[in-house]
């Protein structure tokens, strides 16, 4: 609506034209409001993202830790593959169990157990 419009439809009914600025003040302020709690959910969703990220890199660098242990150090710029750890710590520990000295096994064990 022009300028011209609004004037011509205030001068010609102001009651309806105050009516549709309340309106619009209404619709407004519910955009406001809106606007408001998106922002809100925005920050709550970054700071989980934050935790996530905190989380994800802590389990990287334990699965890293236990490769490199269970495997030796990896060649520069590589990394060893994570899918065999199990395996391969289910089978050392079977190794470990069937030692002549079981208490020296079962000792390691429990110290990896803490």
């Amino acid at each position: 609506m022009s300028d011209w419009k609004l004037v011509d439809t205030v001068s010609a009914n102001p009651i309806k034209a105050w009516e549709r600025i309340k309106l619009l003040e209404a619709e407004c302020k519910q955009w406001e409001e809106l606007y408001s709690r998106r922002l809100d959910n925005i920050t709550e969703l970054e700071a989980e993202a934050d935790e996530l990220h905190k989380l994800i890199t802590r389990l990287n660098d334990l699965l890293t830790d236990t490769a490199n242990a269970l495997k030796g150090e990896p060649d520069e710029l590589t990394l060893h593959g994570f899918h065999d750890l199990p395996e391969i710590a289910a089978r050392l520990r079977e190794a470990l169990l069937r030692t002549p000295d079981q208490a020296v096994a079962r000792k390691a064990l429990e110290e990896t157990d803490e």
